[in-house]
């Protein structure tokens, strides 16, 4: 017998106390239930409906019937039971269409049809999130102040040949919110948020001298986006430009080799003279 009601759960036919049928609460096995969500469901997970676990419970016997609860509003499949017993794995599911944003509510009724006797299951929170972290937006980057007028070589030498950018605060930050950063269309390395007893931890970002060498002359601007737990993905930050001159010859090393160059020609001129005076005196010897 398979059909869709939706009487109210205050509709229902509450049992006594000794004939409680042991309900097991329910699961929602592809929500994240963790420190800092609870039954936080990806956004993957949106277009298709949405699996309930749940055991069957003591009084359990076939013929008996459950359905699920959703916001206290009974929804979906009536499951008849058949050859399940008590401890056997049961699953409902909830419609595609019913998983919106908000903060919902999941239980279901068990109901013995011959007298007509219901019980309903504790619930399980779920969330679900569509809204992308950072609004109204993303703020730039903060890089070493003297990165302001082009990173030179010698520049990044001072600073242990890695390159550290700072990532501020941002609406709807949580541990594990996954960072990627751009360097014009060219993607960094990136890094993933944590926590520490305090709070949300600094957020920082390591670039290398072998990435930033492999950008060559790069003049641009370096944004990043955030990825949040449930999947949703930022828009761009606001950028950071960004000169690099780290394949420009220092100044002071063109000067050395000026210098280097006119040490060798008045060396030469010099060699040259010599040679010419020493021709000359073997001319003048010969006559």
């Amino acid at each position: 017998m398979n059909s869709s009601s939706n009487t109210k759960t205050s509709e229902r036919t509450n049992i006594e106390q000794d004939q409680n049928p042991g309900l097991v609460t329910p699961t929602v096995p592809a929500a994240i239930y963790d420190e800092d969500h609870e039954g936080l469901l990806p956004i993957a997970m949106l277009n298709k409906p949405l699996r309930v676990e749940f055991a069957g419970w003591l009084a359990i016997r076939a013929g008996h019937t459950c359905q699920l609860l959703w916001d206290d509003t009974l929804i979906g499949e009536i499951k008849t039971i058949t050859t399940e017993n008590h401890g056997d794995p049961l699953f409902l599911e909830v419609p595609a269409d019913l998983l919106v944003e908000g903060v919902h509510r999941i239980a279901y009724r068990a109901t013995n049809t011959y007298n007509g006797v219901s019980a309903d299951s504790t619930a399980v929170r779920l969330e679900i999130v569509q809204t992308p972290p950072g609004l109204p937006q993303l703020a730039p980057m903060k890089f070493p102040e003297l990165v302001e007028c082009g990173l030179t070589s010698l520049e990044l030498d001072d600073l242990g040949d890695q390159l550290i950018a700072e990532i501020g605060s941002y609406a709807n930050a949580y541990q594990l919110d996954e960072i990627r950063t751009f360097w014009g269309d060219i993607e960094g390395p990136g890094t993933v948020v944590r926590k520490t007893e305090s709070g949300i931890d600094r957020i920082m970002v390591t670039y290398t001298k072998e990435f930033l060498l492999s950008l060559g002359s790069f003049n641009g601007p370096v944004t990043y986006t955030v990825q949040d737990r449930a999947g949703n993905i930022s828009a761009p930050s606001m950028g950071t430009h960004i000169q690099l001159l780290l394949n420009d010859q220092p100044e002071c090393t063109q000067s050395l080799d000026v210098a280097n160059s006119i040490n060798s020609t008045h060396h030469m001129n010099n060699v040259v003279d010599i040679t010419l005076r020493l021709q000359s005196s073997q001319d003048i010897r010969s006559k």
